[in-house]
């Protein structure tokens, strides 16, 4: 990677702070207010805040050229290991692991709502609570066959159940970026009827 990408702020216009510097400088994260962004970057301003803009480099593993961006933290304070894959579940276990504290003061800064995983994971059980108790309350008496509450899709939504996914069978977080699991889930977003028959291995 040459010298010159390896800077801070250089993307959003912040204080640029060269690697080889003989000090480590307070980090400092740009503020939100003067980003433009669509409905859609708005929901990572976190992800352009804390990471440099994507670049391209060969895997040296499979040959192939991937998207990349780098941590501003991890530049400033010297890390050994800066760069990720551009993925922004990635790039949010990473400031879940290593800059949390400095994510969760930003949050509160700049009126934003924490993405991390842990975060996210407490808000789904929320909701799944209160939905749950909702629902009970409606329902009451049972009928014999209830119609079962269909979840609408939004993002949000999607990546809950990804992120139980992961954690509730072991799962890599890369698990989401394999190929066929992919394939798999655009092939049940569209049924012909609606329905989706999901198929069961256990033996009776």
């Amino acid at each position: 990677m040459d010298e010159g990408r390896l800077l801070t702020g250089d993307v959003l216009g912040e204080p640029i702070v060269p690697t080889n510097a003989t000090t480590s400088p307070p980090v400092t994260i740009q503020s939100i207010d003067s980003i433009k962004t669509s409905e859609k970057g708005e929901k990572i301003l976190d992800i352009i805040c804390f990471f440099t803009k994507e670049y391209s480099l060969v895997d040296p593993t499979d040959k192939k050229e991937k998207q990349y961006w780098d941590c501003k933290y991890c530049i400033a304070k010297k890390q050994e290991k800066m760069w990720f894959v551009r993925d922004t579940t990635t790039a949010r276990w990473h400031l879940e692991s290593m800059h949390r504290d400095a994510y969760i003061e930003w949050c509160n800064r700049n009126d934003f709502s924490s993405m991390l995983p842990r975060d996210r994971k407490a808000e789904c059980t929320a909701v799944s609570s209160t939905t749950t108790q909702t629902t009970l309350a409606g329902v009451f008496p049972v009928t014999s066959n209830p119609t079962p509450t269909k979840i609408p899709y939004t993002a949000g939504n999607f990546m809950c159940a990804a992120l139980k996914w992961v954690i509730a069978t072991d799962q890599a977080l890369s698990a989401v970026e394999e190929p066929s699991y992919r394939k798999m889930i655009q092939i049940a977003a569209a049924p012909p009827n609606g329905k989706v028959d999901i198929p069961s291995w256990h033996i009776t």
